[in-house]
């Protein structure tokens, strides 16, 4: 396995990181005292900090997804980040309200929860950031070096696609292709690069590369899977060159029924 496959954001990887992420975040808003805690017994505060923090990031999970269903948007874009933001402002400003409520046993008073919703805000959107940033996909290297143990992935043939590609990648091994915003992102095995064309005529243009659409924004080529992981959150493939593209509902039954996820 390469450097780059290894980086490869897997369903597993993302959790793990994001655990290790809300833990450490937790211990050091209990250090700190953070929003006005420092007035609780260092270990009750600690455990109030560790249960909110793990909380908002599964809460980050489920709106991360729900943001992708109802938008479109893709993860790591400010959009989805954004959404996920409101989204888990939403849902755990009452949930902090009433723990700090009975963690210093004051009086449930509504008019309070509206003080909640800044703090909350400012916390959620930095923990966004931070996980994104490093739940990023590894991106493809314009030179990689080459793998001893791994023989070369070669097309048979040069795709009608790879001649709107600059020249220095248009005899490169073709990945996959993605729609960002009014252009296409095409991922080869020495690198990526934006064209102009819609995702349905650059499948038409790869016609003889054996693959397939994975996501109304995604073709991938079969060679180039080097995973595919399936659980009741989605499914993913993770790809040479650390690309990792999503599996929509629409596609993911024919893809596993073809050995995709073998």
């Amino acid at each position: 396995m390469t450097f780059d496959e290894a980086r490869a954001v897997t369903p597993s990887r993302r959790w793990r990181i994001s655990a290790i992420v809300a833990g450490g975040a937790g211990v050091l808003m209990s250090l700190t005292g953070a929003f006005g805690t420092g007035e609780a017994p260092w270990l009750t505060r600690t455990l109030y900090w560790l249960v909110l923090m793990f909380a908002g990031t599964g809460l980050n999970f489920s709106a991360g997804d729900l943001a992708a269903r109802l938008t479109g948007l893709r993860d790591h874009t400010v959009g989805a980040a954004l959404i996920e933001t409101l989204i888990v402002t939403t849902l755990m400003s009452p949930v902090v309200w009433i723990s700090t409520t009975l963690l210093f046993g004051r009086t449930f008073d509504g008019a309070a929860l509206e003080g909640f919703v800044g703090p909350v805000f400012v916390l959620s959107a930095a923990m966004t950031v931070l996980n994104h940033a490093l739940l990023r996909p590894a991106a493809p290297t314009a030179s990689p070096q080459p793998v001893a143990d791994e023989r070369p992935f070669t097309a048979p043939f040069r795709v009608k696609l790879a001649d709107r590609l600059p020249s220095a990648l248009r005899d490169a091994d073709i990945l996959a292709v993605c729609a960002d915003d009014h252009y296409l992102r095409v991922y080869t095995a020495r690198g990526d690069a934006l064209i102009l064309l819609r995702l349905a005529d650059a499948i038409t243009e790869l016609d003889g590369l054996a693959g397939a659409q994975t996501h109304r924004s995604w073709w991938v080529a079969r060679s180039a899977v080097i995973e595919g992981s399936w659980s009741s959150r989605g499914a993913t493939l993770a790809l040479k060159g650390g690309v990792v593209a999503p599996v929509s509902r629409t596609y993911a039954k024919a893809l596993k029924d073809q050995g995709w996820f073998a």
